[in-house]
């Protein structure tokens, strides 16, 4: 979908929420453009909610800024820029409002991934535009589900791919052929972003 949008200069900064040790950021991060379209968030070692804080021990073990930096430096020509907060305070920090590429793999809990998917659907381009929501189906991360599904039933975006990892969805999709986005995904067998 990332080359898809290259090839069609499709216009819009990256953003990813929720980064953990670096791993998707990479692979996003490789599409950047310079030095301020690409941004992502995470709480790292800040304090959060009970539920979060439960969450994050039984899930993210090492999360940790210093080693998503050490991770971005040895595989990214540039490194993005981070916003180290709370999800819900990142719409007054971005430095774009128009995003192409939104990635979202944050808190699971319903009422983070409510506000997540609100956010990216104010912030995204109006045109081949892609949200790519991870955990939308896991049998631990209800929460996602559910406010995902409240979002496509209410019209919002519409999916249009779905791997075993990731739902995406879009809007808008103009130029982008859905059938160069399936067959990509076939030829090289791949299963997320």
């Amino acid at each position: 979908i990332l080359s898809i949008q290259s090839d069609l200069k499709t216009s819009g900064s990256l953003l990813e929420i929720g980064v953990y040790q670096g791993k998707s950021a990479i692979l996003v991060g490789k599409f950047s453009n310079s030095e301020t379209d690409f941004e992502v968030c995470d709480i790292f070692q800040l304090d959060s909610d009970m539920e979060n804080k439960s969450e994050i021990s039984s899930s993210y073990r090492n999360l940790n800024r210093e080693i998503f930096e050490k991770n971005c430096r040895d595989n990214l020509a540039r490194m993005p820029i981070i916003h180290e907060c709370k999800s819900l305070e990142l719409r007054s920090k971005l430095e774009s409002d128009s995003y192409r590429f939104i990635h979202i793999d944050g808190s699971h809990l319903y009422e983070h991934v409510v506000n997540d998917i609100q956010l990216a659907l104010d912030v995204l381009a109006p045109e081949d535009s892609v949200i790519a929501m991870d955990d939308f189906r896991s049998q631990h991360t209800l929460g996602v589900t559910l406010a995902i599904w409240e979002k496509i039933i209410s019209g919002g975006f519409t999916p249009f791919l779905a791997t075993p990892a990731k739902m995406y969805l879009a809007r808008n999709l103009v130029n982008m052929d859905q059938e160069r986005v399936y067959k990509a995904l076939l030829e090289n067998d791949i299963h997320s972003i």
